[in-house]
């Protein structure tokens, strides 16, 4: 094999391993499925910080 022949190898199983990896993770790290209730904010009911010295300088 010459090394136009290596290259050609190389760039190959480089290209088709990035490829596996993208089909591996994109379902891993697709949106969840549409049954789950989506997150809502939480409605403010009382302060949620209240300051222990209200002195201003």
């Amino acid at each position: 094999m010459g090394p136009r022949a290596t290259r050609f190898a190389l760039v190959f199983w480089m290209a088709l391993a990035v490829a596996v990896l993208i089909l591996a993770i994109k379902p891993w790290a697709g949106a969840r499925d549409s049954q789950s209730k989506p997150a809502a904010p939480i409605p403010a009911r009382e302060i949620i910080y209240q300051p222990q010295h209200w002195k201003v300088f």
